[in-house]
């Protein structure tokens, strides 16, 4: 199984390099009128995570705006941040900075 979701990283660590890439040929495809990025990537370190048990990122369910930068206003919409929030990003960064370096 290792072997197997390690492939799916380096398939994922391929797609992004392609990216990058076409980015820095002024190809960028996130602004592209017929074509989005998130309409041709698939977000394969999330796949990975969650096969493995990584628990979800559910920070899209609260109030960052009202906790980060102390805004007067709050999304009654959206929870006040608590224990239960879990962002993936504070735990995965170091993957993205990694494969940043080894792209260049």
């Amino acid at each position: 199984m290792k072997k197997h979701l390690l492939r799916l990283l380096l398939e994922g660590y391929k797609q992004e390099t392609l990216f990058r890439e076409l980015e820095s040929k002024g190809i960028n495809l996130s602004e592209a009128t017929i074509v989005h990025l998130s309409d041709i990537s698939i977000n394969i370190l999330d796949i990975v995570l969650d096969i493995v048990g990584f628990p979800a990122d559910n920070t899209s369910a609260y109030d960052l705006n009202y906790f980060i930068n102390k805004a007067n206003v709050r999304n009654e919409k959206l929870k006040i941040v608590d224990k239960e929030m879990f962002c993936r990003d504070l735990y995965t960064e170091k993957y993205f900075e990694s494969s940043f370096v080894l792209s260049k």
